[in-house]
């Protein structure tokens, strides 16, 4: 007995040879998807359709064969509410197309086919699919036109933008100001949540929405500055209209308030403190005068003073302006000499100078004293290390001025003088000083001390830096951060010094120098497993550079993962993109069988990297990340340019249906900028110590830290303002009568 089987299916067990009438049972077994249909003989005639068939051998040399078909699976479709199923139901065989359709009602529009447990399957319609089993598929349907709604508060009205519009479509809705003295504040939801503070304010409408529009008041800024010996004591500020304001301003020592001007110098009022309403942005100066005194000198016993070329008892002086500088002279009789200067009406010693200047300050009478002729006994001498010029002992008129002068030896400076006892008597050098009495003067010298300063980058110093003498020895250590070796050492200009790690030198003077540090290299090897194969064999690398692998399955196998030299699993992803930060091994391991793969991939704008993305099976979790470059932050992933996240490590389920091709945006912190600035459109940046303001002018600018702290505010009058601010990120507020703008700046 001979038995066949036709497509799809094969014989299990019946063929052979019995004796004649005898019972035989064949039977037969069809592939996946297919059944069993019936038993022919060799002339295609029916002989049965069990399976397995029993039946008496009746004839010699009988031959049989079996046939299958391909099962047939039951498509059911439904249609949600506000839509209708326009064809598609009914019976299919196994892998056969089945198209279904669905029709919206009117004002709706079809959104999406379901299974029975809700998961997404397609936006298509019609939908075309391959039939692998029963299936229940559900269309849904979504409103195809959205009310954007529109409101004002007091102050304000609606100037356009209310109405219907397409899900999806960009609506512009504008309000404009009807009270005077105040500006447009911002946009916000039905639950008062802010929406925006551009007027007009464009949007995609997603939603029935009920927007209002908010109005506030107008604060206007009072400025105030001082001009020369004098400051500003209270007033300044933001002010509402119609408010009075009460400014004051404070003369310098010796000076009185004249007047406020305007900033182009027009007289406004002579009173401080000064009161008006304000009615705009005000800016005043307060101005000031010196006061005038009266100063004269005379001399005493035994001597005159010089008045030009005469000399007289008295008469010398008269009305001086505040802070003005006069020279007052004496001149001794025969036999005498000048003393001091001293205050004609209390008697303390001004000064031992002759002439002596002075700025006359207050109304001052002074008196010059003489002295009858001596001579002291004036020794300089000098410590070691150093020599003092005309050393030794000399005798000096009372009154006269003598200079000491010392000079240290190489390597060594000057510390100090002191008199016979050992007294500090001055640091300076040159020594001038008046003779009043016998005195001797020595000079102290030291050795000179030099400071090494110590750097380092990518590693820390450990030890070296600090102050030495001339000559000392220096031992600077540093240490490596992990994934960095010490390359050298480098003094300020950047040369090179040393590749000693520690580096031992003679300090012979004030040195900074810098630990320079380079990344390690490391070693990657990529190997495939059986059944399959790699892009690349690896390669070497620096520390957390980027690499990437790739694994190709052979035919009838999958990628599976990817171990390290211990054979532990490291990661199912391929492509597989990370940082090299150690020598790796790694292996691809396949495994039999074929997956529904989808390919998901990554890309960025300018200013970073997007890694992640590879082969997933639908329901698997696809982890991209974003890494922005030096000076750009991070704006959002997007799918087909619709934003789907803002965050960087960006997680998600991978439905069908869904998108597959995911982008990274960057931009650049405000820094400074060369682009060309659209007319009338306002900017602000940071750069080289200044803060540049672009069509800011006559804005009350306010600068804070992100946790609120303010560090700046003033009025804007100039496209510069020099200030120095510490490393971080600040936000830009600027506001007047005519709105307000918001921006964001890093200082590196």
């Amino acid at each position: 007995m001979s038995l066949s089987a036709g497509e799809n299916g094969r014989i299990v067990s019946g063929e052979g040879n019995y004796v004649l009438n005898t019972k035989a049972t064949v039977r037969a077994e069809a592939n996946v998807n297919y059944h069993f249909v019936k038993w022919t003989n060799a002339n295609g005639d029916r002989l049965s359709t069990d399976n397995p068939y029993t039946f008496a051998v009746t004839a010699r040399n009988m031959a049989l064969k079996a046939h299958f078909e391909v099962d047939s699976c039951q498509i059911q479709v439904s249609a949600g509410e506000h839509g209708w199923i326009k064809s598609g139901g009914g019976t299919y065989p196994f892998y056969s197309k089945a198209t279904i359709e669905a029709v919206a009602d009117s004002d709706y529009r079809f959104v999406k086919w379901s299974d029975m447990l809700n998961n997404d399957l397609s936006v298509d319609n019609p939908y075309t699919f391959a039939v692998e089993g029963d299936g229940s598929f559900q269309a849904h349907f979504a409103i195809d036109i959205f009310r954007v709604s529109l409101s004002a508060d007091e102050n304000g009205r609606i100037k356009s933008g209310g109405g219907k519009y397409k899900p999806g479509a960009e609506a512009t809705v504008e309000a404009e100001v009807v009270t005077a003295h105040y500006h447009f504040l911002k946009w916000t939801d039905k639950n008062g949540d802010s929406l925006s503070t551009d007027n007009p304010f464009r949007f995609f409408v997603t939603m029935d929405m009920a927007v209002q529009a908010h109005f506030a008041e107008n604060g206007y800024s009072v400025s105030l500055s001082a001009g020369e010996n004098g400051t500003v004591k209270s007033g300044e500020g933001i002010y509402r209209y119609d408010t009075r304001v009460l400014v004051e301003a404070a003369a310098d020592s010796g000076h009185r308030f004249v007047k406020w001007t305007t900033v182009k110098g027009d007289s406004i009022s002579v009173f401080n403190p000064y009161a008006f309403v304000v009615k705009g942005d005000t800016a005043l100066k307060a101005h000031f005068a010196a006061n005038s005194y009266r100063a004269t000198w005379s001399a005493g016993e035994n001597g005159m003073i010089k008045l030009g070329n005469i000399t007289a008892k008295s008469g010398g002086g008269g009305e001086y302006v505040y802070n003005t500088e006069v020279t007052a002279e004496a001149i001794a009789d025969a036999n005498y000499c000048f003393a001091e200067w001293v205050n004609a009406k209390t008697g303390d010693i001004l000064s031992e100078d002759n002439p002596y200047t002075f700025a006359v300050k207050n109304d001052i009478a002074i008196r010059a004293k003489f002295v009858e002729n001596i001579f002291y006994q004036v020794s300089l001498s000098a410590a070691e290390y150093g020599t003092v010029a005309e050393a030794g002992e000399r005798m000096c008129l009372y009154n006269t001025k003598v200079t000491a002068t010392a000079s240290a030896d190489q390597r060594y400076h000057f510390v100090k003088w002191t008199d016979a006892r050992g007294d500090s008597v001055s640091g300076e050098n040159p020594y001038t000083f008046v003779v009043k009495k016998k005195i001797a003067l020595k000079a102290h010298f030291a050795v000179n001390s030099y400071r090494v300063n110590l750097s380092a980058e990518n590693g820390v110093i450990i030890s070296g830096g600090g102050e030495y003498e001339y000559e000392a020895e220096a031992r600077a250590e540093a240490s490596a951060y992990y994934g960095f070796h010490l390359l050298k050492w480098t003094d300020a200009e950047g040369d090179s010094l040393s590749a000693d790690n520690p580096f031992v030198f003679l300090v012979e003077g004030d040195a900074d120098m810098r630990a320079v540090f380079m990344r390690r290299s490391y070693r990657l090897i990529v190997s495939a497993g059986e059944h399959g194969d790699v892009t690349s064999a690896g390669g070497t690398g620096f520390y957390e550079d980027y690499m990437k692998v790739q694994a190709i399955a052979g035919n009838g196998y999958h990628f599976a993962r990817w171990t390290d030299a211990r054979g532990d699993s490291v990661s199912a992803r391929n492509p597989y993109e990370f940082q090299l930060v150690k020598n790796m091994e790694l292996t691809a391991v396949f495994e039999e069988g074929l997956r529904e793969l989808v390919t998901v991939t990554t890309s960025a704008t300018d200013g970073g990297r997007a890694i992640g993305g590879g082969e997933y099976e639908y329901g698997s979790l696809v982890m991209l990340k974003a890494v922005p470059d030096s000076q750009y932050y991070f704006t959002g992933w997007t799918q087909d340019g619709i934003p789907v996240s803002e965050e960087m490590d960006y997680v998600f389920t991978l439905t069908k249906g869904g998108g597959t091709s995911y982008r990274a945006g960057f931009e650049r912190y405000m820094t400074g900028s060369s682009l060309p600035l659209p007319a009338g459109e306002a900017r602000a940046y940071y750069a080289d110590g200044v803060l540049r303001l672009v069509n800011l002018g006559g804005h009350v600018i306010s600068v804070n830290t992100t946790d609120g702290r303010q560090v700046l505010r003033f009025k804007a009058d100039s496209a510069e303002y020099p200030v120095t601010l510490p490393a971080g990120v600040y936000i830009l507020n600027a506001a007047s009568g005519k709105g307000r703008y918001v921006t964001k700046f890093v200082v590196w």
